[in-house]
């Protein structure tokens, strides 16, 4: 956003200056000091400069506090924000976000004014989801490239820590190797990279931001481990798309059909096999050989190990390893046998 004060007049009078830019879409933000436009364009984009007192570049204006940036449309920005107001953007960014919702605020007024900067899509097809439109629109297509001399300056301004660019951005051209001015020049020294080569950029980030679904959160329940301290296992679909991680709830698994019909290749939905529930505790060896002995088994003899346990039951030829992080059961081919061990095993353990 920006401001302009006038007081030359009897009154002041207050411009506000928005751009259509949503701060999770940052792929299509384009941070240039000033942009070339067509001749035709010359003129309007001279009286709006003149008339908002428009002097300097992006940085100049965010540290006189006349260019403001808002992580979201809550709090600060809606304080702040006033109308008239003039939106700059583009087609894109009129099709997600907070700008949508904005558009259909400002779209009611003839006094606001939206200003269309983007040269390769046409503005009537972004303003076709919006009639009737109210607000004024102008269409400016302002070129948004850098040469060389401006990306160096940027690049000082903003102190980047790791600076990605093509190889040929990087050296002269090969027919002007003289030209040591139509290359980056950056601290530090900027990382090249060929077309369709991987690389391994040098970030040392070990925890990843992941939001979780309402519904997902809802069927979480924590159970108490230690006094004060609860915790609830998470089985759920981890969606990533432009670097934002999200857990949803987990496909539920597939019902039978109610019908013997043959269905089509393309109504066939992937199965999705029931979640099995996770355990945790230890088991205490006494109890659990007086468990065992409770329910027929005798002679039951424990051996100790570097990970865990050995329960012999000698009798009927079956071993138990019970280890920290696993516990297993062998015995010989009789799963009568096994499901009854195993059941007797999983009393000890809690069920997330």
């Amino acid at each position: 956003m920006y401001r302009s004060e006038d007081t030359a007049g009897s009154r002041s009078k207050y411009v506000d200056f928005s751009y259509a830019i949503h701060v999770a879409e940052v792929a299509y933000l384009r941070s240039t000091p000033r942009g070339s436009v067509d001749k035709p364009q010359v003129s309007a984009a001279r009286k709006l400069v003149s008339a908002s007192n428009f002097s300097g570049g992006r940085t100049e204006l965010i540290q006189t506090n006349k260019l403001k940036h808002y992580p979201s449309i809550h709090g600060d920005f809606s304080n702040d924000f006033k109308q008239p107001c003039v939106v700059f953007t583009g087609h894109p960014s009129l099709r997600f976000g907070d700008v949508v919702h904005f558009m259909e605020l400002w779209g009611k007024s003839s006094l606001n004014t939206v200003i269309f900067t983007e040269p390769d899509f046409s503005y009537l097809d972004a303003l076709a989801p919006y009639q009737p439109l109210a607000m004024k629109c102008v269409y400016c297509p302002i070129d948004t490239r850098l040469n060389f001399i401006q990306v160096s300056k940027l690049l000082k301004e903003v102190q980047p820590l790791h600076v990605v660019c093509p190889e040929q951005y990087t050296q002269p051209p090969p027919t002007q190797s003289h030209r040591t001015d139509l290359m980056i020049d950056c601290q530090p020294p900027a990382m090249s990279y060929r077309r369709a080569e991987v690389l391994s950029l040098p970030f040392k980030r070990r925890y990843e931001k992941i939001e979780i679904m309402p519904e997902l959160a809802d069927s979480l329940v924590p159970l108490e481990i230690k006094p004060g301290i609860s915790l609830a296992t998470v089985s759920a679909v981890l969606h990533t798309k432009d670097n934002k991680h999200v857990l949803q709830p987990p496909p539920k698994p597939a019902q039978p059909p109610a019908s013997k019909k043959r269905k089509r290749v393309s109504d066939d939905a992937p199965e999705c096999k029931p979640l099995k529930p996770l355990l945790s505790g230890s088991i205490p060896m006494d109890q659990f050989v007086q468990t065992l002995e409770k329910h027929g088994f005798s002679d039951v003899k424990v051996e100790d190990t570097a990970k865990g346990h050995i329960v012999l039951l000698q009798e009927a030829e079956t071993l138990i390893q019970i280890e920290e992080d696993s516990t297993h059961i062998i015995c010989d081919n009789d799963e009568t046998l096994r499901v009854k061990l195993r059941d007797l095993v999983l009393k000890f353990l809690q069920k997330f």
